[in-house]
């Protein structure tokens, strides 16, 4: 521009210069991944070598604008696993004035473009989840591909397989040695593992290159993929009782619905154990200590399927035998033995009871209004726990045998925890909620000491893991939902430690397999005292044959040595009762084991039961009876009144006593060797007349003999 005005007579030009802006562009950028998908936006940034350095995070496309004309570098970054950041790619951007440029940013740099497992043995590929025995040696294959044109670059693979998916990775973890990939090659890195621990595998890695620049980034990264299952042999013997349904009181849908089966770890037979009886809808079945018995709840056949026809049902192994125990029309449930076989705990109408192991004499434990479930022993028999309520009100409680000081030991608000189950003294296994959002089961432990609990490893992500019970010291079973089972719920053992978990695919099926007992035992054995019988009276100091019988799997327990035991005003012990048929034994190999004894003179009321020692599968344990009581008394001797003979019969009466036998004998000559017995009834505490019909010699004596 220019103006002309005059100063002084002289004219004048004056010049402007007017320089316009430089005018600024626009940069769209966009992430890719190999083959041409766009980046998740979650895990993106880019960055702009602008100055400042400009960057955005979370979006993918991202627009940097007010770009000043020039040519730049743009970075493009992905984090979308735990290992952090990988870099993708960068280009050189050129922005011109007034305009937006658009620019891709395709990952080149070296990433894993192939993962394969492999069985080194068969040479096969290993597909996710397939099963494994403990001991197969693996091998991956990892491939890393360097898409860059322009120059070869070296990179390393870190390569982990874990069970625990947390660190430190026990299980796996290797990383390799810089190597040179070559531009537009690959190369592939191996790794070869051999799982010694069972359990659920699974792997990931991360790939880091070298630059030109000399900084080392990770280009590329897999989060936890599903492996393999690895299966450790069980070593473990004895048996596994459970119930397998499609839904609780469901109408059968196939021939397992509804049926109590027992396995015989580690891997041997499998017995629906409740086909055939006149029962349906078993459930919960719970082994009595010694092996011998399992005691369930059950329909009476043809019973309508609603939870007021469940009853109480004992199935004696040793006898091969079923016995009901209860007989109403309200709900029995969830019944469980106590240590020692005598008495039995369980649910009726909402409340805790308890009976003998035989069905008699129940009485109820609690009254209060809250339905209560689940009733067991602690290990020494003084205590029991339940659980109260149902969902997010379920607490576990504990109180005593008599019924009395119930406390709540476990319970957090809007939580259901249930199922408690005593490991040991010190431990309580419960399952509940993975949170107040999350009704997942999983199952945790109550220290019975220090009343803290902790989740244990067993348990499975995004499955219900419940019904846990105890094995041995180093493993629980217990019921999950996972993946890889038959369907349903399967049966399993597991480390509640280390996380192992051991699959029972023999033992389960594609229902629901729920309410699982464990037994270190694979043989039923049973000692029942036959002589004396219970509530009998005796002689003090009076001889008697004693006489207890021996079952196995259901049939004579051959080869046993059993005892039998007083107790009471003095304690007595019996031993070397025999089934030979000789001294006192009827029959020999009948599996009825007797002997002559003599009692104790001491009268009073005694507990008396028999019991004998057997080894199974290592183990010597003790098999005992159910108890009997009898009383010693003292005899008061009869008074023989009123003889009479009328024809050839002959009658005389006496007083007697409540658990004895009046034996009526004669002699026809003093001098004769024998008496005769003619006539044996028992007391009943009145008194009774003795009959001789056939009195038909001129002389005769008689007698009462008490025994």
């Amino acid at each position: 521009m220019r103006s002309r005005f005059s100063i002084g007579g002289f004219a004048c030009l004056t010049l402007w210069f007017c320089v316009a802006p430089l005018q600024a562009g626009t940069v769209t950028a966009t992430l890719k991944n190999v083959g041409g998908a766009n980046a998740p936006a979650t895990g993106t940034r880019f960055v702009l070598s602008y100055t400042p350095l400009r960057q955005t995070n979370g979006v993918n496309p991202a627009t940097f604008s007010g770009v000043t004309a020039g040519t730049y570098t743009l970075e493009g970054y992905s984090s979308s696993t735990f290992w952090g950041e990988e870099f993708w790619a960068s280009e050189d951007v050129s922005v011109l004035a007034g305009q937006t440029t658009s620019a891709s940013v395709t990952r080149r740099y070296p990433y894993a473009s192939s993962v394969v497992v492999s069985n080194v043995t068969s040479g096969g590929v290993i597909s996710s989840g397939e099963t494994l025995p403990a001991g197969t040696q693996v091998r991956a294959f990892v491939t890393v591909t360097n898409a860059l044109a322009s120059a070869a670059l070296n990179s390393r693979v870190r390569f982990i397989f874990d069970i625990s998916q947390s660190e430190p990775y026990g299980e796996f973890d290797s990383t390799t040695s810089f190597q040179s990939v070559a531009a537009l090659g690959r190369r592939t890195f191996t790794f070869d593992f051999t799982p010694t621990v069972a359990g659920q595998n699974w792997f990931a890695y991360r790939v880091d290159t070298t630059l030109l620049n000399g900084n080392t980034l990770t280009t590329d990264s897999a989060g936890w993929q599903q492996a393999f299952q690895s299966l450790q042999s069980l070593t473990i013997l004895g048996r596994v009782a459970y119930h397998s349904y499609s839904g609780y009181l469901a109408s059968p849908m196939n021939a397992n619905d509804g049926h109590i089966f027992i396995f015989t770890l580690p891997n041997g037979t499998l017995r629906r154990l409740t086909q055939g009886l006149p029962i349906q809808n078993a459930m919960n079945p719970h082994i009595s200590n010694d092996g011998s018995r399992i005691v369930f709840m059950a329909i009476p056949q043809g019973g309508a399927l609603n939870q007021n026809s469940l009853e109480i049902y004992c199935y004696d192994l040793a006898t091969e035998s079923l016995t009901r125990l209860t007989t109403n029309g309200v709900p029995d449930e969830d019944a469980k033995f106590s240590p020692d076989g005598q008495t039995i705990v369980f649910k009726r109408n909402g409340q805790v009871w308890m009976m003998g192991a035989d069905g008699g004499s129940p009485i109820q434990l609690t009254f209060t209004a809250d339905e209560k479930s689940g009733p067991n022993f602690s290990p020494d028999g003084a205590d029991l726990i339940y659980w109260s309520e149902a969902g997010a009100n379920a607490d576990v409680w504990r109180m005593t045998v008599a019924g009395t000081g119930a406390e709540k030991i476990i319970g957090t608000a809007r939580l259901q925890e249930y199922y408690p189950i005593y490991r040991d003294a010190q431990n309580i296994l419960y399952t509940r909620w993975e949170s107040t959002g999350d009704a997942l089961d999983k199952i945790y432990s109550y220290s019975t000491s220090s009343t803290k609990t902790h989740r244990l490893a067993v348990n499975h992500a995004g499955a219900n893991d419940s019904d846990s019970f105890p094995v041995d010291s180093n493993l629980i079973g217990f019921s999950s939902d996972r993946s890889g089972g038959d369907g349903g719920y399967d049966v399993y053992l597991g480390n509640p430690a280390t996380g192992v978990v051991f699959a029972l695919p023999a033992a389960n099926n594609t229902l629901h397999d729920l309410g699982g007992w464990y037994s270190p035992y694979s043989d039923a054995r049973k000692v029942v005292v036959l002589n004396p019988t219970n509530r009998a009276q005796f002689i003090g100091g009076s001889t008697t044959i004693l006489r207890a019988r021996g079952y196995s799997n259901g049939g004579v327990w051959a080869g046993a040595s059993p005892k039998i035991v007083l107790l009471g005003a003095v304690n007595a012990e019996f031993t070397g009762l025999h089934d030979d048929g000789m001294n006192g034994d009827q029959t020999a190999g009948d599996g009825i084991y007797s002997k002559s004894v003599t009692l104790p003179s001491q009268v009073g009321n005694y507990t008396v039961y028999s019991s004998a020692k057997t080894t199974d599968n290592g183990i010597t344990h003790e098999i005992r009876s159910t108890n009997v009581s009898i009383s010693l008394v003292n005899l008061t001797p009869p008074t023989l009144s009123n003889p009479r003979k009328v024809g050839t019969t002959f009658t005389v009466s006496l007083p007697t006593q409540l658990g004895f036998n009046y034996v009526l004998e004669f002699k026809n000559f003093l001098t004769d060797a024998n008496w005769t017995a003619i006539q044996t009834n028992g007391g009943t505490g009145g008194p009774m007349t003795l009959t001789n019909t056939g009195a038909t010699t001129v002389n005769r004596f008689y007698r009462v003999r008490v025994q």
